[in-house]
């Protein structure tokens, strides 16, 4: 499987930047002369757990991730100039002990504009990296100790 940013296509020009970053968008391609599809990417990214406790000061699990209604118009938009199918990918950031998880799914298997983030959501999703070690530091993440 290659990604490929949309910054290599003409289908960018047509993008804005959203808060001077580059909007989450990429095009996966999964030997599209042998398959044929093609694949516009939403890139989900949260922490794993919320900042609030429950009374045995646990950490609530983030259970879901949202995907807003403009961003969903914008990517089915250009889904439809590309002849491609909408997807996303979910990641789950553990700043606190520098790990993550990745899953991808596509957007006709969710129900309405949420990514489940619950165990037996995840164990449907096609994982691309389960609590892999972060490269690089990524404690100034973390929500919890706010």
């Amino acid at each position: 499987m290659a990604l490929l940013s949309l910054s290599e296509h003409k289908e960018f020009a047509q993008l804005k930047e959203l808060d001077g970053r580059f909007p989450p968008v990429f095009v996966v391609r999964n030997s599209v002369r042998e398959t044929g599809e093609r694949l516009i990417v939403m890139i989900r990214a949260r922490n794993q757990f919320k900042a609030k406790r429950d009374p045995n000061g646990n950490h609530f699990l983030n259970d879901y991730y949202h995907i807003p209604k403009n961003v969903l118009e914008r990517h089915h938009g250009v889904a439809r100039e590309m002849g491609a199918k909408l997807a996303w990918v979910a990641v789950q950031v553990d700043a606190k002990l520098q790990k993550f998880s990745c899953y991808l799914g596509y957007l006709s298997e969710i129900d309405g504009t949420c990514i489940g983030m619950e165990p037996e959501d995840t164990a449907s999703y096609l994982p691309l990296a389960v609590e892999r070690r972060a490269p690089y530091d990524i404690r100034h993440l973390d929500n919890r100790e706010r």
